[in-house]
């Protein structure tokens, strides 16, 4: 069970143009005591606690283990800490401190492999300084995870491969993939309302995330989370961009829909088609309202769903006495991804 506490820009020596934490997690600022207080509403034993919505390596020496300090009555039942934050230079101090107060994962956030990006972004970092920091920890016994982003300025598809590429070279222990969304109150925002920045589609964006997405998958590298976090604070602050509540079951469903679309057509089926999946599964097939269901349809395929305990991702279309098997990465071999 982790227990998340959200700790708006604390750490943050300037603000990235996209970010505004205090909408983001509901915290209109760093109130490291009022956060710590839900430690006592919730079971202790063996809760790892998650550290959220700054820059915590951004904090120096004894400002660090202030810290850490906070959650001193209740650490001897934490079994772990995970925390996120952006690349920077490590010393052996700093490193101790870490281990000494249980931290197991480290996030570290790199919105693109592209150091013109990051510049733009206000990011203060480049991708050399990630790699220099995820070797460092790796080396240290940390876990590592990356969280990266898409549709962001100046990012082109090549950008995506390029991401893609640099996760299979690290191999995190897991990814999460967030969709650009231009919020009030930042400086992206204000780039909108100038016509500087012209978000890419909904459509595009779904795809470059389809494509990290999917090929994680093929790597075996888990996708913890896709999409921001569904709350009425960030509803309101929301002006444009990638944002959907169920972004992540939307990738989902479009990866599915993509894989059965191409398992068909390779195989020459149309008309009415069985397609056996997993319980788990029968959502994605579905997708977002009936949206896969009624692409099918449009494109002269009617589906018949049989469910039977099958592996996650993994599905059977059958017509007449033809059978083929398919998964859901066989989606990388859509169309979409060749322009």
């Amino acid at each position: 069970m982790v227990v998340p506490l959200f700790l708006p820009h604390l750490g943050c020596e300037s603000i990235c143009r996209y970010c505004n934490q205090g909408f983001i997690t509901g915290v209109g600022e760093a109130r490291l005591e009022e956060e710590v207080k839900k430690l006592a509403r919730v079971p202790l034993e063996g809760i790892e606690i998650g550290l959220y919505g700054g820059n915590i390596l951004g904090l120096q020496g004894k400002e660090l283990e202030r810290l850490f300090l906070f959650l001193g009555p209740w650490m001897e039942k934490v079994e772990s800490i995970r925390l996120s934050t952006k690349p920077r230079d490590l010393d052996r101090d700093t490193l101790d401190v870490l281990k000494r107060y249980k931290v197991r994962t480290i996030e570290l956030g790199i919105p693109a492999f592209n150091d013109s990006i990051l510049e733009s972004l206000g990011r203060n970092h480049s991708v050399k300084d990630l790699l220099t920091c995820y070797e460092t920890l790796k080396e240290a016994g940390f876990e590592c995870a990356l969280q990266v982003m898409v549709g962001l300025p100046q990012e082109d598809f090549e950008d995506v491969r390029k991401t893609v590429e640099y996760l299979s070279l690290l191999r995190p222990v897991y990814v999460r993939i967030y969709p650009l969304v231009v919020l009030k109150g930042t400086a992206l925002y204000q780039s909108y309302l100038d016509g500087e920045f012209v978000p890419i589609s909904f459509r595009d964006g779904l795809r470059r995330a389809l494509f990290i997405y999917l090929s994680c998958l093929k790597e075996g590298i888990k996708v913890l989370s896709m999409g921001l976090q569904e709350g009425k604070l960030l509803r309101e602050v929301v002006a444009a961009g990638l944002y959907h509540p169920c972004f992540g079951s939307i990738v989902k469903a479009e990866a599915f829909f993509q894989a059965i679309f191409v398992t068909l057509d390779k195989a020459g089926m149309e008309g009415e088609v069985e397609i056996t999946i997993g319980k788990s599964d029968v959502p994605h097939l579905w997708g977002y309202r009936r949206h896969n269901i009624e692409r099918f349809e449009r494109s002269g395929i009617r589906v018949k769903v049989k469910i039977e305990e099958m592996e996650k991702g993994s599905f059977v279309i059958r017509k007449g006495g033809k059978e083929i098997h398919g998964l859901t990465i066989d989606a990388l071999h859509s169309p979409i991804f060749q322009s």
